[in-house]
């Protein structure tokens, strides 16, 4: 198994934990560990100038409509830290809302 490992400070449930380590292997966080507890912090990739922080939902994105191209879509909210979005769509007749789903 392969590994990526970042460095820097990141955003967990109970606050802000400094110089941390995120160990991500096949797109998911396996270990997050203290970076003076981890004996290959040094090799770790640096954040600079941020922190870690979870991948980000958009439960609302209005409006989606006919001529919407939902893959350019989904790139430009994972560009901002958007991981999943749910999409509204305009009311419509169901031939057109079939159209729409259909990416």
């Amino acid at each position: 198994m392969t590994s990526l490992f970042l460095r820097g400070d990141v955003l967990a449930p109970k606050g802000l934990l400094a110089d941390h380590v995120l160990e991500i292997a096949h797109g998911r966080i396996v270990r997050m560990v203290p970076a003076d507890g981890f004996r290959f912090a040094r090799q770790a990739r640096r954040l600079s100038g941020g922190m870690l922080v979870p991948g980000f939902l958009d439960l609302q994105v209005n409006p989606v409509g006919a001529r919407q191209d939902m893959p350019a879509l989904a790139a430009q909210l994972a560009r901002g830290g958007c991981t999943g979005f749910l999409a509204a769509f305009i009311t419509n007749d169901f031939r057109s809302l079939a159209k729409q789903l259909a990416w």
